[in-house]
């Protein structure tokens, strides 16, 4: 259930790297993980609500392990704010929101994944958009831990990344 929030709420981001935060590296002629994009992204944007940004991993989403995850989990679970997102690459986005749920000790937490296909440093990139809706999401939405991607809310256990489409979708059964 959507409710809003009165009050101006203080929301905490834990950028975990992934695609969203990938710029062009001159060295090795790839895609690295940079500083979180969500440190320009929400300067830019001037969001009307106080945030704090945790860089916590810096890390291509297929390298994130299950120590990173409960680290993650940890660090949510001390947070003291209830309005959390997660900036994750969008490959394991899933698996580490199924973790954290499984983890325990946020039911009174309001968690949204959210991410980019493309790196918020390319034009054309949709992050700036999924930042913006995963903002919206987690002001509006009851406790629980949500995917925010491509426009739509999801559960973290009854959707999939549809690789083709390049977005994500609730598995039909």
């Amino acid at each position: 259930m959507i409710t809003p929030n009165p009050g101006k709420p203080h929301i905490a981001i834990y950028a975990t790297g992934g695609t969203i935060d990938k710029i062009y590296s001159y060295h090795t002629a790839t895609l690295v993980v940079d500083e979180p994009a969500t440190i320009q992204l929400m300067s830019r944007a001037n969001v009307a609500c106080d945030y704090t940004i945790h860089s916590v991993l810096r890390k291509d989403s297929l390298e994130i392990n299950q120590h990173d995850r409960h680290t993650l989990a940890q660090m949510i679970q001390d947070e003291h704010l209830n309005h959390i997102i997660v900036t994750h690459g969008t490959d394991t986005m899933l698996d580490t929101a199924q973790y954290l749920i499984r983890s325990g000790g946020i039911a009174d937490k309001v968690i949204v994944f959210t991410g980019a296909i493309y790196p918020y440093a390319i034009k054309g990139s949709e992050a700036e958009f999924n930042i913006g809706f995963a903002l919206s999401t987690v002001q509006l939405a009851s406790p629980g831990v949500y995917i925010a991607m491509n426009g739509r809310v999801f559960d973290p256990f009854t959707s999939q990344k549809n690789v083709e489409k390049q977005q994500f979708e609730t598995i039909v059964s």
